[in-house]
């Protein structure tokens, strides 16, 4: 095995694995594995060909990946001999894999708050055990004790918390933990559209009207009800449009806050509307 290198940047020593000695860890057993007929799957093989594997594999000492999946299965399709990685503690596991989740770029954000809803209890113990060792080691910190929600009657402060620590918001959050019972209830229906969640298709919101829709009765259709969404869908843009003269007199970091907003909530939109409404957008300035 080649010897250990140094990262300058980190100061951290990566060392080089053959990739079949290397195994996910156990708190991913939930978390999807990529399409490999996806252009996105092809697009990122092509990337990992062209110029090797850029970051390394954060493992466990005895080798289960707790972030980079996508890059050790790159690897060994490609058949690649050795990947750098860096070992990290186990106790630290549910932590990274929970952050690495939530920060995928291949999924919408309601879908990964609800896989890393199986996480919450692991990801408490992990980030409580990575504050005591910070704090042992004389490093300041501004984490307080978390505490693991527990069902519906979960203090709503313990949400807002756990909500910060994943950089979503709490709405994301409750729908997910919606979405998640809905699933657990009705098996045929998750079967159906959890596949859809997590490739992006359908929003947490859409799971929800879905649920609801299926279990109404159809009958009572109202017409005139469905003609007020279809005249809303039709104007919503139109107010924004209406007010942009008061945005160029806000300042950069009203505008963020704005953004921001923007960014949570267009993460649960299905990806067909996020997708025609870039290219609308996009029109004008091509």
């Amino acid at each position: 095995m080649t010897e250990p290198t140094t990262h300058m940047e980190s100061n951290t020593t990566i060392i080089l694995k053959d990739p079949a000695e290397l195994r996910l860890h156990k708190l991913q057993a939930h978390i999807p594995a990529p399409d490999k007929k996806s252009s996105e799957w092809v697009a990122f093989i092509d990337s990992i060909h062209a110029g090797g594997i850029l970051h390394p594999l954060l493992i466990t000492k005895d080798g289960q990946i707790m972030d980079g999946g996508w890059r050790w299965r790159a690897a060994m399709q490609l058949e690649m001999a050795e990947v750098p990685c860096l070992v990290r503690e186990e106790a630290e596991a549910a932590v990274i894999i929970t952050e690495s989740l939530l920060h995928r770029k291949q999924m919408t954000r309601g879908a990964a708050v609800y896989l890393a809803l199986s996480l919450v209890k692991d990801f408490v113990e992990s980030a409580e055990s990575r504050r005591r060792s910070n704090l042992m080691r004389g490093h300041k910190t501004r984490e307080i004790p978390l505490k693991s929600p527990n069902g519906s009657d979960c203090r709503s402060e313990t949400i807002a918390e756990i909500c910060q620590r994943w950089g979503v918001s709490e709405k994301t959050y409750r729908e997910a933990v919606d979405v998640q019972k809905i699933f657990a209830s009705n098996s045929e229906f998750k079967k159906e559209w959890e596949p859809k969640l997590l490739r992006g298709d359908a929003s947490l919101w859409n799971v929800k009207s879905a649920f609801g829709g299926s279990n109404a009765d159809q009958s009572k259709r109202n017409d005139g009800v469905e003609q007020k969404q279809m005249e809303f869908w039709t104007s919503a843009f139109k107010p924004i449009c209406q007010r942009v003269s008061f945005w160029k007199k806000l300042n950069g970091e009203k505008r963020e806050v704005v953004l921001q907003q923007w960014r949570e909530d267009a993460a649960d939109l299905p990806q067909d509307l996020r997708k025609t409404m870039a290219e609308v957008l996009l029109e004008g300035v091509e």
